[in-house]
Order: structure tokens, then sequence, then C-alpha cells
């Protein structure tokens, strides 16, 4: 059984169609798009997204007068981590790559993360 498939790029965005064998109709599956952003590393108050508020630490990426949380799976970073053999400190200048989402706190206040696919030193 062959299967073929095309990989189609749109800007930042990722499509791949796969066709069934004998080329019968395939399935578009879209990802989503990445984003690279540079910025200050920094270690900030979490937002709070629970009741009660549960107070915590993230580590985040400031640029542009934005704060971007940095997250892995949905959860913040709250512990330092290396990044193919980068471990960058506090206040870097670093380019993250990943994507992008905003949120509400549970006041209604909008906030950024960034579940991060790649992190680096800035160039």
């Amino acid at each position: 059984m062959r299967h073929r498939w095309m990989l189609i790029t749109l800007g930042s965005a990722i499509l791949f169609t796969v066709n069934g064998p004998n080329g019968s109709a395939g399935q578009t599956l879209e990802c989503a798009s990445l984003t690279t952003i540079k910025g200050r590393y920094s270690y900030v108050g979490n937002p709070c997204t629970t009741e009660p508020c549960l107070p915590g630490m993230a580590y985040t990426v400031f640029t542009d007068n934005k704060c971007y949380y940095l997250t892995i799976n949905d959860s913040w970073f709250s512990e330092n981590r290396s990044w193919d053999g980068y471990s960058p400190e506090l206040d870097d200048l670093v380019m993250v790559t990943g994507h992008l989402e905003e949120k509400k706190d549970v006041f209604g206040k909008s906030f950024h993360t960034i579940e991060v696919v790649t992190l680096q030193p800035a160039k």
C-alpha cells in the first residue's frame, strides 16, 4: 500500500496533503503557524488562571512592551532549562520560536503565551 504526500508552505503555515492508495482522495492537515520573537529572558509572577489564584513564577520573553509567557504542553516554565545546550540567564537577549496564543486570566485581562519549539541566543 503506497501513500503519496505533498508539503505546502504558506507563509509560516504548513499544510500536508496525504493521498490514499491508488490516488484515492486524501486528507489535508494544517499545522499551526510558528512565530519567532526576540526579547529579554525574564522571570515574573504568573497570571491568575484559577480560583482561588495560585501564586507562582514563570519564565517570559519581553519584547515590544509585551510579555510572552513561555509554555511547554500548555504549562508555565517555572524552572530554568537548557535548549540544545543553551541555558539562558535572566536578562539574556533570546529568540524563541513557537505557537502564539492570547488568553484571559480570571479577571478578563489578556495575556500572551508562546508554546516553545526552540529557544536560542538572539543573533
